[in-house]
């Protein structure tokens, strides 16, 4: 019921940020591997055989992006007009939630 909400208020907290900054954030995660030794037994003597194991991590690299900070401005005062009827949506569907499942 307030996923839509909880979604218009990060984008504009987003925006606000991109404003204040004068540019916009992209991030993107992105692979690396690791190259690391792993060991197994044996199966006749027991001993341990070294064996390569890669192992795949991530990171994520935040690249600056120009923005048009008219155009953000224009995006903000949208999403703040969006802003009451989500909230009054959102009330209205954990009033519902409340009475199909009371507490």
């Amino acid at each position: 019921a307030t996923a839509e909400l909880r979604a218009t208020r990060i984008a504009l907290a987003e925006a606000r940020d991109n404003v204040a900054r004068g540019y916009a954030v992209f991030r993107q995660r992105v692979p690396y591997t690791v190259y690391d030794t792993c060991y197994r037994r044996h199966r006749q003597h027991r001993g341990l055989i070294p064996y390569p194991c890669p192992r795949t991590y991530y990171r994520t690299i935040s690249t600056p992006v120009a923005i048009n900070v008219a155009e953000e401005r224009k995006k903000i005062r949208a999403l703040q007009r969006q802003l009451p009827a989500l909230e009054r949506r959102a009330q209205a569907g954990v009033a519902q939630c409340n009475v199909a499942y009371p507490a």
